[in-house]
């Protein structure tokens, strides 16, 4: 029995062509699972992402900046929100490219361009777009699983925030005095 690989057969500059598109399909499904909040597929994409797409770090970042819920009660509240509130939301990525001179690199750049359309009762009721360069990391010992490493233009997108929202403008909310900013006295002895 003969086993015949089509990638030893390629040229050099094909399996650089296919690391490239390999690595801007992984990066354009990574971010529909960032981005998804539709709660029929909202445990699916967190499973996925912190099983197979995100390596430790990104996770403990993403976790800690509010875009990735921490396992259990956190994940199950977004989706209970979203099935009270009957919001979802569908992620169409519109590109995903490779940044050119990278893909020989172990970690490569991927800008990935797009728009979240948020639903309400199964009705647009926005959409936003979204910019985001994401680092992919492929090396010959992760035997063709790459891994998210880094995701940078997060911090100017808020579809994603599992946190509370602040207030809207358009609601005004006073709160007291905090402690911090009274002057005390402090009587010595």
């Amino acid at each position: 029995m003969t086993i015949v690989t089509l990638s030893s057969c390629a040229s050099p500059e094909q399996r650089l062509k296919e690391r490239g598109e390999k690595l801007e399909r992984f990066a354009s499904n990574a971010v529909k699972h960032l981005f998804d909040r539709d709660p029929k597929t909202y445990r699916q994409s967190v499973a996925a992402l912190m099983r197979e797409e995100l390596d430790d770090g990104t996770i403990d970042k993403l976790q800690a900046s509010g875009n990735l819920p921490e396992p259990g009660l956190e994940e199950m509240k977004v989706v209970s929100d979203a099935e009270d509130k009957k919001t979802s939301n569908t992620v169409e990525v519109k590109s995903a490219k490779a940044v050119a001179g990278k893909v020989k690199q172990d970690v490569v750049p991927i800008q990935v361009n797009g728009d979240v359309v948020n639903l309400q009762d199964g009705v647009k009721k926005n959409e936003q777009p979204f910019s985001l360069e994401v680092d992919c990391k492929l090396t010959d010992a992760m035997e063709g699983y790459p891994r998210v490493v880094a995701i940078r233009g997060l911090e100017n997108f808020t579809a994603t925030s599992i946190k509370p929202t602040e207030a809207n403008s358009n609601t005004k909310v006073s709160a007291p005095p905090s402690a911090a900013n009274r002057k005390r006295k402090i009587r010595r002895g």
